[in-house]
């Protein structure tokens, strides 16, 4: 009987960022490696993928701008930002290493690396909130409404600047890169407002805790300073 031929496993090799060192890779989704040489931990860049997310998303933005999409075909924007995420990373790795070396005596960020991280972590949450429900009701007002249920429908996006500025209204005869740059600049707006409703009840229920803490002849821990 011939013998069967055995598939050679897929393996790929990358460069330890800590010392230089050759790394062989199975094909597998985890995205953490040993090194052998240093024993470092190699994690992939936060810096690459920061940096790749962001070119990648301006060059989706290039790309649906050039191809004229409105708002009412957004769902073709996301293979556009998928394969330009995937382009930029590839481009990206010439200039920015994919891996790092994962530090233990890394610094925690600080008070205001946080504060700035929730932030934007709630500017991005409510544009992609109203970005989606607003192309989904836009639709249902579309097909089961009238012309002037989807204007209704559409003001929500242009809320508060709508109200000062014409230019920032929302129309379904205006493109998707116009639309995602009026319902951000709004939502920037709606981000503040929650984050300083946030920062204060936060300190209440902190100030709180503290009395009750003092109360009790304890101590509060360090773990929220700078929230």
């Amino acid at each position: 009987m011939p013998e069967q031929h055995r598939k050679t496993p897929d393996i790929r090799i990358i460069r330890c960022p800590g010392c230089g060192g050759k790394i062989l890779l199975l094909r597998s989704k985890i995205f953490k490696y040993g090194c052998p040489h240093c024993k470092g931990i190699v994690i992939l860049s936060r810096l690459h993928l920061t940096v790749s997310y962001v070119l990648g998303f301006i060059l989706s933005l290039i790309i649906a701008k050039a191809l004229q999409l409105s708002v009412m075909a957004a769902p073709l924007w996301i293979p556009i930002f998928v394969l330009s995420f995937v382009g930029v990373a590839q481009l990206a790795a010439l200039v920015i290493s994919p891996y790092e070396v994962y530090r233990y005596d890394a610094q925690p960020p600080g008070a205001i690396a946080r504060n700035l991280g929730l932030f934007l972590a709630i500017w991005l949450g409510i544009v992609v909130t109203i970005m989606t429900n607003g192309y989904v009701l836009g639709w249902l007002a579309y097909l089961i409404g009238s012309h002037r249920d989807l204007i209704e429908s559409m003001d929500l996006w242009s809320m508060p600047l709508g109200f000062v500025n014409p230019e920032f209204v929302v129309r379904p005869d205006k493109g998707l890169v116009e639309v995602i740059g009026i319902v951000s600049a709004n939502s920037y707006f709606w981000a503040l407002g929650l984050m300083l409703v946030f920062k204060f009840v936060h300190s209440r229920m902190r100030r709180s805790r503290v009395t009750e803490l003092a109360i009790s002849g304890t101590t509060v821990g360090e773990e929220d300073d700078g929230l």
